[in-house]
């Protein structure tokens, strides 16, 4: 009888992991959604500002049209689907899935990591670092 409640209560611990675990990955979900969504909006904006280059301005509109339906996509599909449909494009298109993986990849650590990005110093404050660093030393006399 004791096993039997060590036992219930570690399937009910497993089921408590798994529904916080599943919580969780929605959330994060809705957020890639939400950044895709305002990519595909800077985008547009962007394909606005290019009227002077039509050939860049269809595809900066075509990119922001893809990016804002795959952030549909995200947003009403379940990770169940999502993981289904990734499979099935993974076996039509290995080398698309390759790279959309590695693409893929480095947006979610991206995401984990709370979309920080740490600026570069520009190219005038290197070069102070630099000459600050590097001072020449003074030629002895004899």
């Amino acid at each position: 009888m004791a096993r039997t409640r060590r036992g219930a209560g570690a399937s009910s611990l497993i089921n408590d992991v798994k529904a916080m675990g599943s919580a969780l990955l929605e959330t994060r979900k809705l957020a890639g959604a939400e950044k895709l969504a305002t990519l595909a909006d800077a985008a547009k904006t962007l394909s606005g500002s290019l009227e002077d280059t039509p050939i860049i301005r269809q595809y900066t509109e075509t990119a922001a049209d893809g990016l804002d339906a795959l952030s549909r996509y995200i947003e009403r599909s379940d990770i169940d689907e999502i993981f289904d449909d990734a499979v099935e494009l993974a076996k039509q298109q290995p080398i698309l899935m390759l790279t959309l993986t590695i693409v893929g990849g480095i947006a979610v650590t991206q995401m984990l990591r709370g979309w920080r990005v740490e600026p570069r110093p520009s190219a005038a404050a290197r070069s102070v670092v630099k000459r600050r660093g590097q001072r020449k030393a003074k030629p002895r006399k004899r």
